[in-house]
């Protein structure tokens, strides 16, 4: 294991957490940028007009979604790698404990990104949270109406996916890092690939798949296997506790908690693939890549190319219909000849069509399109 980081060590330019630094950086500025076009009290629709009519901030929006990835999973590594050379005697207590409160923290400001596109997998998504609030003993109303607010807005989610639980991070980082920051090698190699993948694959949105984040199906797989949805909080709750308590273990007993700690991250791995993978929206099993089901990732739209054909008038406003953002009328204005019940101004062309109505690139809009669907 410590030959693994020591090789990712080398391939990156910097250690696990410095590249975990790299992403967290890249993801705080493209935040603060893309905060600029975003609306929270109109999330979906702001979302659809940045993807279709500002491909800039579209291409803003995946390297936000792609940097966080990398912290994420690179904090993740950060963590096995300390566990692993057995870093946790050396911390003070009270840094040990700040450090175990930012791993919920790093969750949260992950999975409230998620929630902020505003889509109907993103909405699932804060009312699983919200409900899972609620089931925590005692203290669940009061903790639910602090994290995700008593109604259904999103307003609460967004404050403290900008700020507290971001302020969090850094305050937790710059306490426990002795070099808070990346080499500059590490940082802009790993900027490199965070903008590369960014140019050629988007962020997921708009897709219905029943799912939460990659990082969340694995919570949603034990979900389904329990009638009462709060017991499940004993599983977050007992891995928190086992972590808090490794220094103040024996060396032995700590070897062993240890290995457990890696054996429920292994087990929740195995979970995180079913359900990924292998459920369909209606949480069935299925065989990956079936047809009918998406993980919502798909080739991105480059911002150098991202224009409406010649022929066409394009006002700068993106259609509507049944309030949500279709760009495919953009080009296709002119249909006539169908009946009321056919009408594009009332049902559009994707909802019989399919393709990818948030894009105004002829090929994005036309791929996975039917072109007659009464065949």
């Amino acid at each position: 294991m410590k030959n693994a980081f020591r090789a990712i060590s080398r391939l990156f330019f910097d250690t696990v957490g410095g590249v975990a630094v790299s992403g967290l950086l890249v993801c705080a500025v493209s935040g603060i940028v893309l905060a600029l076009p975003y609306r929270v009290n109109e999330a979906f629709d702001s979302v659809s007009l940045i993807l279709t009519d500002n491909p800039w901030a579209a291409f803003t929006r995946n390297i936000h979604y792609w940097s966080a990835q990398v912290f994420f999973i690179f904090s993740i590594l950060h963590i096995i790698d300390h566990l692993i050379e057995s870093n946790e005697f050396s911390v003070k207590k009270g840094i040990w404990l700040r450090l175990t409160f930012s791993l919920p923290v790093i969750f949260f400001v992950m999975i409230s990104g998620f929630m902020l596109k505003g889509d109907t997998d993103s909405l699932s998504a804060f009312m699983i949270m919200g409900s899972l609030l609620e089931k925590i003993p005692m203290a669940g109303d009061v903790i639910k109406g602090i994290i995700t607010g008593t109604g259904d807005h999103l307003e609460l989610v967004y404050v403290h996916h900008i700020a507290t639980a971001t302020i969090i991070i850094f305050v937790v980082l710059l306490e426990h890092a002795r070099k808070p920051w990346p080499t500059a090698g590490g940082f802009l190699f790993a900027t490199g690939i965070i903008l590369t993948i960014s140019f050629f694959l988007h962020a997921p949105f708009g897709l219905e798949t029943g799912k939460g984040p990659w990082y969340f199906v694995g919570y949603q797989e034990i979900l389904h296997w329990f009638r009462h949805p709060g017991w499940t909080w004993v599983f977050p709750l007992l891995f928190l506790g086992l972590f808090f308590y490794l220094p103040r273990i024996s060396p032995v007993h700590n070897h062993r908690v240890k290995n457990l700690l890696l054996f429920a991250l292994f087990i929740y791995i195995i979970l995180t693939i079913t359900g990924f993978f292998f459920r369909d929206e209606e949480w069935r099993l299925k065989l990956p890549y079936s047809s009918g089901t998406e993980n919502g990732i798909g080739v991105a739209v480059s911002p150098f190319n991202l224009s409406v054909p010649e022929d066409h008038n394009y006002t700068g406003t993106i259609p509507l219909v049944n309030g949500k953002r279709e760009a495919c009328l953009v080009c296709h204005d002119n249909v006539r000849g169908m009946g009321i019940s056919h009408d594009p101004e009332a049902m559009g062309c994707y909802s019989c069509h399919k393709g990818n109505p948030l894009t105004l690139d002829k090929n994005q809009a036309h791929k996975g399109m039917v072109l007659i669907p009464g065949n």
